[in-house]
């Protein structure tokens, strides 16, 4: 039977006086000593309880003498020091025991504080649990963080840390796990003790104690420290620390604690760069982690890192990759055993089934309206052309059906313009994923596509068969609502008016924004300022203000901008030998930034540098990196002979880049973009990149931000059995590191492999690897075709051979 018994608060007030000055022979001119009995506590019945006091005096040493003054009588464990302990006695209902601490001075002199600890009945409650965090040797002067935790079966718990021993220090918060103070100057080394006391709801408490021994600098200078930087990693990824250290005097010791979030088990508390395995989430959750840097003399800094933890998609069981010749699914958790949907004869696709496909992935994720993060990007479903005229979807979740649903009562998707250039056809809807669209053309009364007669429609994922689709124009830019996520709206060329038009999502109510007599493209930007190719000239569109700069920059006629950057305040861009700059709202005409000796390509911006490949074609002689307020370039790595140079992408201030003789790798390489730190890897190339699942929606995308890991491929054989990459290793890296976190495994050996490339959203990814077919296949048809690989670029030996089919060309769904 459950019972109640009353809750009784025991208040005890002693007034006391100090004694001294007058009696035992005492020096009247001695000033008295401090005491100090420490806070009032409420505990549990059984458990241990710490006594707290400090006590001194100016004049020389103290002793300590404990009294109890009032309650169940205990035992102190030595009534003479100044933080004794004894048990809590067994009490029904509450209990408070009073205590008294004396300090006494060499002359005599007394001075007295009291104390009262209140004594609750457990009840079935059990205590909380604490832990102070690990003793600390930091300098005077450092930043100190305390480390503690504290838990508890039935529900939240209070902090309250008290200071022990040693010279009073302020802290920044008493009430909080993890509070922090300044280290005091000392003479010599000293030693600072503190308590956590940490109580539950039901006013139980439990203690525990750290001591902080603070040295002399003495000429001395502080290590220097950098946790690395936030990452965003999902629910089962292993994630590397990145840490950095460093003294003028020599070698330091690293020291990580973990101080917040879901408790993970690191690989190692020592080192720079531990891992750790990202913990099962229901939602996103920050874990914390300090590391501490101590040089030779014992001087300590400390600096914090945040790791955002994102659910994998566990609500929905995962989710299915894709890849299209015929349309298939690959279940992650058994990628050698593909699903076919649809067989190649039912599939709209271009001609020659390259790299695009008319089947594409529609993703999803959840949206924060009032952070403007999305978190957990995920695909949702594939949408695609059946040769029956209908167009069709299928949920890329697990926990749906892989059961072709129709969308629209389009009946005349078989015949799509397939090459007609809409960017990506399919585009999320970020507040409602069935609203995301698939945009099309069909030929129009002359029957050829990419003509100005071409039918442009529109249908929505949500889409009944019998819902008409949406009649559309050319896009030329998608825009969305930064306030839900949604499509809300449409940059629109219509040929036959002439202009440039903003629409809404539904490609209504559109509004002529300029003149258009040849064409009118896209280029990167951030979602409010877009630059525009239009006409030659290159402008910026500013989405809330509806309106359109004046000509930044003429573009000569028959040519064209490829490498157009921004960050948050300007825009860049590489046309011959030059690099331009203008602010993003192209509010000014473009000014030369620098004049390089040959052509610039390539081009990419980081927080503070441009880097930039010299050469054209696609194959480079130099990269080098410039301040994004201009200078000196650095030359980061130069060709010699016959080889030539590929940028690929920079992370942070890492730039990763390969090194190729006649398209045969001879290097991986990566160096800092102040050319320091540079590592290559012989015979090896990067050939993918791995994303963030997680975007923040508010500020501009460099490209490189998004990059988690790097996947590099070690092994070339030309002239072995397999020829190219056969028998080669696949190895994922961490881009902020360059450290590796897994060798994925082994390409077979049976085929010459002349290519791999693998990119997308999230660790696993379908890979395309081309194979060169012995003996070639007659004319026209092509010798090389490409099969589909699987790897997750966490998982070690994960890479899994999804097709083997020397007769057809597969291509990942993306």
């Amino acid at each position: 039977m459950e019972h109640f018994r009353p809750l009784f608060f025991v208040i005890t007030m002693f007034m006391v006086t100090a004694c001294g000055g007058g009696g035992g022979g005492a020096d009247s001119t001695n000033s008295n000593p401090t005491a100090n009995a420490g806070s009032d506590q409420v505990v549990t019945e059984n458990g241990l309880v710490q006594l707290a006091g400090t006590g001194n005096d100016t004049e020389g040493a103290v002793t300590f003498s404990w009294t109890q003054t009032s309650g169940i009588t205990v035992i102190l464990s030595d009534a003479t020091i100044a933080s004794p302990t004894f048990t809590a006695p067994m009490v029904f209902g509450n209990e408070a025991l009073g205590f008294a601490l004396s300090v006494t001075d060499t002359d005599g002199n007394i001075t007295t504080d009291t104390i009262v600890i209140t004594v609750n009945d457990s009840a079935g409650n059990n205590s909380p649990i604490v832990d102070a965090g690990p003793d600390q040797s930091r300098t005077e002067g450092a930043t100190v963080q305390l480390a503690g935790l504290g838990s508890d079966a039935e529900g939240a718990v209070t902090f309250n840390w008290t200071q022990t021993s040693g010279i009073s220090v302020t802290l920044s918060d008493a009430s909080i796990a993890n509070s922090t103070f300044v280290a005091p100057m000392v003479s010599g080394s000293e030693a600072l003790g503190f308590t956590l006391a940490v109580t539950d709801t039901n006013g139980a408490t439990t203690t525990d104690t750290i001591v902080i021994t603070v040295n002399d600098s003495a000429g001395n200078s502080l290590p220097i420290v950098d946790a690395g930087p936030d990452q965003s990693r999902t629910e089962g990824a292993t994630v590397q620390l990145a840490g950095l250290g460093s003294d003028a005097e020599g070698a330091v010791t690293f020291s990580w604690t973990q101080t917040s979030g879901t408790s993970v088990i690191l690989s190692g508390t020592t080192i720079a760069n531990p891992t750790f395995v990202a913990p099962m989430v229901t939602s996103t959750e920050v874990l914390v982690f300090a590391l501490t840097v101590t040089d030779a003399a014992m001087a300590s800094v400390m600096d914090s890192v945040s790791i955002a933890v994102t659910d994998s998609v566990t609500a929905v069981g995962g989710t299915y990759l894709f890849y299209a010749k015929g349309l298939n699914a690959v279940d992650p958790a058994n990628p050698g055993f593909p699903t076919e949907i649809e067989p190649a004869a039912n599939l709209v696709t271009a001609s020659d089934f390259t790299f695009y496909t008319t089947p594409r992935e529609i993703e999803t994720g959840t949206y924060d309206s009032t952070t403007g993060i999305l978190t957990d990007l995920h695909s949702y479903a594939v949408i695609y052309a059946h040769t029956d005229g209908n167009i069709y979807k299928v949920s890329a979740l697990k926990s749906g059906s892989l059961a072709p649903v129709r969308v629209s009562s389009e009946s005349m998707a078989d015949q799509l313009c397939t090459d007609s250039s809409v960017g990506d056809p399919a585009r999320a809807d970020f507040d409602n994923a069935d609203n995301s669209q698939f945009i099309y053309a069909l030929p129009g009364g002359d029957g050829v596509c990419n003509t100005s007669d071409d039918v442009w429609k529109m249908v929505r994922l949500g889409m009944g068969e019998t819902d008409a689709p949406v009649i559309a124009k050319p896009p030329v830019q998608i825009l969305t609502d930064p306030a839900t996520g949604a499509i809300s709206g449409w940059l629109v060329h219509d040929a036959v008016a002439g202009e440039l038009q903003r629409c809404d999502a539904s490609f209504a109510g559109c509004s002529a924004i300029t003149m258009v007599s040849d064409s009118v493209s896209e280029l990167r930007g951030s979602a409010r300022f877009i630059p525009l190719e239009l006409d030659n000239l290159l402008l910026v569109y500013d989405v809330d203000a509806d309106t359109l700069s004046s000509a930044v920059f003429t573009i000569p006629a028959g040519t064209y901008l490829d490498d157009v950057v921004s960050d948050s305040n300007t825009t860049y861009f590489a046309y011959d030998s030059s690099i331009y700059q203008f602010p993003v709202d192209g509010s000014s005409v473009a000014t030369v930034l620098l004049v390089e000796s040959s052509d610039i390509q390539r081009l990419t911006v980081n927080d503070n540098n441009l880097v930039y490949q010299l050469g054209s074609g696609g194959p480079g002689t130099e990269i080098k990196s410039v301040p994004k307020a201009g200078g000196t370039p650095t030359s980061l790595v130069t060709a010699t002979g016959t080889d030539t140079l590929s940028q690929l992408f920079v992370k942070n201030n890492r730039v990763y880049y390969n090194i190729l003789n006649n398209s045969v790798p001879v290097a991986a390489g990566v160096i800092d973009d102040d050319g320091l730190n540079q590592t290559e890897t012989m015979t090896a190339a990067w050939i993918g990149a791995v994303f963030a699942t997680t975007l923040d929606t508010n500020n501009i995308v460099i490209i490189g931000d998004l990059i988690e890991k790097v996947i590099r491929i070690e092994g070339y054989d030309i002239v072995g059995t397999g020829g190219g990459y056969a028998g080669a290793t696949l190895k994922s890296v961490d881009a902020v590191t360059s450290l590796d976190i897994a060798t994925l495994g082994t390409l077979p050996t049976a085929d010459h492999l002349p290519s791999l490339s693998c990119y997308g959203f999230g660790d696993d990814r379908l890979c395309p690897v081309g194979v060169t077919l012995n003996p070639p296949p007659a004319s026209p048809a092509s010798p090389t075709q490409l099969d589909v690989f699987y790897l997750n670029a966490s998982t070690a030996n994960s890479l899994t051979r999804v097709t083997n089919t020397p007769s057809e060309t597969e291509v990942p769904i993306q």
